[in-house]
């Protein structure tokens, strides 16, 4: 049945969306209508991993039980998102509204920002008797700074007042630089303007402020205005004179378009314009300032900052025990107590990706169960993984759920159907999100971000501990297995470099009498034969050497290859042999020339030998030795190469 309004946000926290989304839900209450908001924590505008994490929240949007989408797509960032979601919405069928936005082929509210701002102004010149300004705007180029700075010198000009580009400054919109536009003001020792004329209320308060700290009064010196009516501005002393949009207007406007849609009404406007409320106040004379407001407002914030506070600890406390549990199970049964504090929200349900249950053997063996009884599917992909009713309690329901089906109202949520879903993810790896009852009247907002921020690091942190302990026992299995691999070359069979260290260390310590010679070996041509008939060749060339050594040394001694065509071997003598090095080369090229006779292949395996003998009944020091015979074998390579007429830079 399409019965649910979709309303894509972000930063519900702020205003602006808050009292939209109040006037939203209580007139799709009269209207019968539920209401489904997807929020993200930020407005997505740097497009950077943490916005692809938010964003994974409009993937939850069930288009089949839609009857309407309000998107705020000026505070969405995000032009492509903001599209996105039009087009899935069209492809649906689905009546779309655009808050403070006009868009073509969707019904729009718009707000009278123009008309309002120059109430404002005429205000001024009509009745403060205003006759220079100081103007200061947004961004350069920016649509809604430029069209208010328009007004201004529409005015000024019908009123015969010259507004010079110096009587302009660009404040960005926010306090920063609009302190700097100020200080560049107050030091050039210009008279003060008979009103401070700003494009938002942000700049207006920091112009308050600036004047203020330079010595200034406000109305009796020069008058300040703002525009936006936003929330910082109740606390500001002055209050300004301001306007605000009618947002509780826009929020019913909205509902009321997407009704007539559904009942197919005829005359509906495609674009509705929203008058803002005009506010003449202290900063411009209007009213005088309060001084018992200032105090009431204090002790306000006062309450306001130590709940805060309150809340803030408990949810280090939850980061504390939560990750100190070090199990996901752990988390599930501590997770109601911090639940309990989040006291506007009396349905949180917790819902997971699969992917993200693959580290816990155990919880993804109950949960594989659970899905194999559930229309038998073969994968995992959403998981209910808690349940939380604030009379109820908490459970863990373990309901399975394909990933692009939605959310599973009709099985879970018994008491509401007004839900807010809000991402779990840390910067693009998403977990999955919480779904919650949505109402504007009693949700604090705030709460909802850091719980649902702790809770995604939790989450990650306590997979990537589980993870790190399942990679820790598959590693100590695979060394278990590598333990018997780990000493042996695996193309030769012979022993490696350590297997070759290990070997002659043990053989020392229990021969330590007679002679040990240590022979360095490179098989000659290795890189010609590779490039020529292929590595499949080279490979044979190397094995081939690494059998001839292990007939030669037998049990007297140990081969090795160190790696590509390098080779070792040891062999041992109860006592000095002469001859040992001539031995042991002659039997070596005896075994290459009969491979080299009866294997058919079009090149010769040779190898260049360098041999160093030492007393065994000392210190002996493998790598010196080593490096004497390797040392010896790069005079005997030279040496073949000479023979063949080629240049040392063969050798290699």
């Amino acid at each position: 049945m399409r019965d649910t309004i979709a309303v894509c946000v972000v930063r519900a926290d702020e205003e602006f969306q808050r009292d939209s989304l109040r006037a939203i839900y209580h007139q799709a209450e009269e209207r019968g209508l539920f209401v489904q908001v997807f929020n993200t924590f930020e407005e997505l505008e740097m497009n950077n991993l943490n916005d692809q994490g938010e964003e994974s929240i409009f993937e939850r949007i069930d288009y089949d039980r839609l009857c309407g989408m309000i998107i705020f797509c000026e505070k969405i960032k995000d032009n492509e998102l903001n599209l996105r979601l039009i087009d899935k919405g069209k492809k649906n069928g689905i009546p779309i509204v655009v808050i403070d936005r006009k868009v073509d082929d969707c019904y729009s509210i718009v707000f009278d920002y123009t008309n309002t701002f120059e109430k404002i102004v005429r205000h001024l010149v009509d009745v403060h008797q205003c006759r220079s300004f100081f103007v200061m705007g947004g961004f350069r180029n920016n649509d809604f700074s430029d069209a208010r700075i328009k007004v201004v010198r529409e005015v000024a000009a019908e009123y015969g007042i010259e507004l010079k580009d110096e009587d302009i400054g660009y404040g960005n919109f926010w306090e920063g630089p609009c302190r700097e536009v100020m200080k560049e003001f107050l030091d050039s020792g210009r008279p003060l303007p008979d009103a401070f004329i700003s494009v938002n209320d942000t700049m207006a308060i920091t112009i308050c402020d600036c004047l203020h700290k330079a010595g200034y009064r406000i109305p009796e010196d020069t008058i300040v205005t703002g525009f936006d009516g936003i929330e910082e501005e109740r606390y500001s002393m002055p209050r300004l004179t301001t306007a605000q949009q009618d947002l509780s207007a826009g929020g019913k406007k909205a509902v009321e378009l997407i009704y007539g849609a559904m009942h197919k009404q005829e005359g509906m406007e495609q674009c509705v314009l929203i008058p803002f409320a005009v506010r003449f106040s202290e900063s411009c004379g209007c009213r005088e300032i309060s001084g018992s407001r200032a105090s009431e407002q204090i002790h306000r914030m006062y309450n306001t900052l130590t709940a805060y506070r309150q809340f803030t600890k408990y949810m280090y406390e939850m980061i504390d025990e939560m990750t100190g549990t070090k199990s996901l199970q752990g988390v599930l049964a501590t997770l109601p107590k911090y639940l309990s504090y989040m006291e506007t929200y009396s349905h949180v349900y917790l819902c997971v990706e699969g992917s993200y249950l693959e580290a816990y053997d155990e919880i993804g063996a109950q949960i594989m169960d659970v899905n194999r009884r559930l229309n038998d599917r073969s994968e995992i992909e959403m998981v209910v993984l808690g349940e939380w009713h604030a009379d109820k309690g908490f459970s863990s329901p373990m309901l399975c759920y394909k990933r692009r089906e939605p959310f599973p109202a009709e099985k879970m949520c018994k008491d509401t159907e007004n839900l807010m879903f809000v991402p779990l993810h840390v910067q693009e790896t998403v977990f999955g999100y919480l779904a919650v009852n949505f109402d504007p009247e009693t949700n604090d907002y705030t709460q909802l971000r850091n719980f649902t921020t702790n809770l995604s690091h939790i989450l990650d942190s306590v997979r990537s501990r589980q993870q790190m302990q399942n990679f820790n026992r598959k590693l100590k299995q695979a060394n278990d297995k590598l333990e018997e691999l780990y000493i042996r070359d695996p193309l030769t069979g012979i022993y490696n470099r350590r297997g070759f260290y290990q070997d002659i260390i043990s053989r020392l310590k229990e021969h330590n009498y007679g002679w040990l010679m240590v022979v360095s070996i490179d098989l000659n041509g290795l890189k010609t034969i590779n490039d020529t008939y292929g590595h499949g060749e080279g490979d044979f060339a190397l094995k081939t050497v690494g059998r001839a050594l292990q007939k030669i040394v037998t049990e007297r001694g140990i081969s090795a290859r160190f790696g590509g065509d390098e080779f070792s071997a040891a062999l041992f003598y109860d006592e000095y042999e002469q001859y040992a090095d001539t031995d042991f080369r002659k039997r070596l090229e005896e075994q290459l020339d009969q491979v080299n006779r009866t294997a058919g292949k079009e090149y010769e395996i040779s190898c260049s030998c360098g041999m160093q003998m030492t007393p065994t009944n000392g210190d002996v020091n493998i790598d010196e030795i080593l490096k004497e015979a390797d040392h010896k074998m790069y005079q005997d390579k030279k040496h073949h190469y000479e023979m063949l007429g080629q240049g040392a830079d063969c050798i290699r």
